[in-house]
């Protein structure tokens, strides 16, 4: 689990319709059991996250927003989901990919049909 402290910078992205606003840089205020809180400089609103699963913390309705713990662990993210989503959608495929394939799995397959892909342009 990741650990987060007071004081410490995380970086916030939208979810859904709140994904068109960007990354913004947040600051960790208070830190409990089961949640932390964190706001935008600036702001003197606090948004409640999970230290589980880094997502806001809303009863009854879907997250709005996802914390990460640093720039490099978003773009990690992103990379994988775009991978993720190309290989998908080259495959078209009628269903998710397998569960049991890991990212590394699915990364070779995105760079073999890239291969492929250039192959066939000459």
């Amino acid at each position: 689990m990741k650990e987060v402290k007071v004081g410490q910078k995380i970086f916030v992205k939208g979810i859904g319709n709140r994904c068109k606003y960007g990354i913004s840089e947040y600051e960790v205020n208070k830190v409990g059991r089961k949640y932390f809180y964190a706001s935008r400089s600036g702001y003197s609103h606090d948004t409640k996250f999970c230290k589980d699963t880094w997502r806001e913390h809303i009863t009854n309705y879907s997250s709005t927003y996802q914390a990460y713990e640093s720039m490099e662990a978003y773009q990690k993210e992103s990379n994988e989901r775009f991978v993720r989503d190309t290989v998908w959608r080259e495959m078209n495929c009628g269903f998710r990919l397998p569960s049991y394939l890991t990212f590394d799995d699915i990364n070779k397959i995105y760079m073999i049909m890239l291969e492929a892909k250039e192959k066939s342009k000459k």
